[in-house]
């Protein structure tokens, strides 16, 4: 992922976004997050790119920081807190989008930045789980009392 910010950083695909260009999906995730959002646009050639998010402090090449390249480039100073946004230019420019491919899209953001590893497991092996969970709890409760 890091070398693809840097071949889209250094062939001018990136484009930044203001407020008011935001997608739905980077509205939606801007308001969940403490950290402060930068939005990025890409013009990458692959359309079915999906959208990702990771922090400035990223080392994203020997010795230099996602927020050393975008100053260099962008001339933005910012902090290594920061969340760096970046998504495909289509998305921005969609007049409809499906809540489930939103949904999946935040949820794959945000398990990303907190830095835990995906599960690749369906809804129902999830449901399951939570289920077994959920009554492993209760058990436990009542051997309690």
């Amino acid at each position: 992922m890091t070398k693809d910010i840097m071949e889209h950083l250094w062939s001018g695909a990136f484009e930044r976004r203001e407020a008011v260009e935001l997608s739905p999906l980077a509205v939606i995730l801007s308001t969940l997050l403490a950290a402060p959002m930068v939005c990025f646009a890409s013009a990458a050639p692959n359309s079915d790119a999906a959208p990702f998010a990771l922090y400035a402090g990223t080392e994203i090449m020997p010795g230099a920081t996602l927020a050393d390249v975008l100053f260099q480039e962008f001339d933005i100073d910012l902090g290594d807190d920061v969340v760096i946004y970046i998504e495909p230019r289509a998305m921005g420019e969609a007049e409809h989008y499906s809540s489930d491919a939103l949904g999946l899209s935040l949820g794959n953001i945000l398990v990303n930045l907190a830095g835990t590893p995906k599960i690749d497991a369906s809804a129902a092996d999830v449901a399951r789980a939570v289920a077994h969970r959920q009554t492993a709890h209760r058990l436990a409760q009542v051997h309690v009392q």
